[in-house]
């Protein structure tokens, strides 16, 4: 995807979901199966943020989005605020413009994965 902020590398495993919204025009969610969620501006080509649920405390899960594969991601209507779905049996709501840049609430699941 080019150029990130910060040094960020793009995912580092298949990417499973993306979506762009309606009213943001030039960004991009990602979902992966390296469990992350990412925000990207196709505008200035870079990174915008890496969700980081930082209730995954566990040092496999550091950093990550999600205990398992992200499958889905879905914005909202109003544009900034998104949703991802994951094989963790979790749906967790992010904020685009939150920072830092951790899920607002997590819905459902046991959190244990596959």
């Amino acid at each position: 995807m080019g150029p990130h902020n910060k040094g960020e590398k793009a995912h580092q495993a298949p990417v499973m979901a993306l979506h762009m919204p309606d009213k943001q025009m030039g960004h991009l969610a990602t979902g992966s199966v390296d469990c992350t969620v990412r925000l990207w501006d196709l505008t200035a080509n870079h990174l915008l943020w890496k969700g980081n649920d930082t209730h995954l405390t566990s040092e496999e899960h550091l950093g990550k989005s999600h205990k398992a594969p992200v499958s889905c991601i879905r914005f909202a209507k109003d544009g900034r605020r998104f949703v991802s779905g994951s094989w963790d049996e979790t749906v967790k709501v992010w904020d685009g413009d939150q920072t830092p840049q951790r899920p607002l609430f997590t819905l459902g699941g046991s959190g244990k994965g596959p």
